[in-house]
């Protein structure tokens, strides 16, 4: 499953992000769109219910933090509880999201 049922939310995250079913497992992950040159995107599918996600901003710090937000409201409208931190340059915690949304399976 993954993050199934996200693809028709990436229209409110600001980061170029597609949707893509792995041939591992058949879970749907996220991927940058090729030509994304502002962030690297790094999502493998899991053999857990819980997907794990790294990546680099080459922006500033406030513009890194609003693409970080965006993703986090495309994860809150589809249901999906998720915990997105932001390091500073040091790789110390910095900021962190967390929203306990999740999936109505009705």
């Amino acid at each position: 499953m993954g993050l199934a049922g996200i693809e028709r939310h990436l229209h409110l995250c600001k980061m170029d992000l597609v949707a893509y079913r792995s041939g591992f497992n058949g879970q749907v992950i996220l991927r940058p769109r090729a030509g994304e040159d502002r962030f690297e995107f790094h999502m493998d599918p899991s053999t857990t219910e819980t997907l794990h996600a790294s990546g680099d901003v080459y922006l500033s710090e406030a513009a890194a933090w609003e693409l970080l937000n965006s993703l986090s409201g495309a994860f809150g409208a589809a249901g999906f509880a998720h915990i997105l931190c932001m390091d500073d340059t040091r790789g110390e915690l910095f900021k962190r999201i967390e929203c306990k949304a999740r999936r109505d399976e009705s």
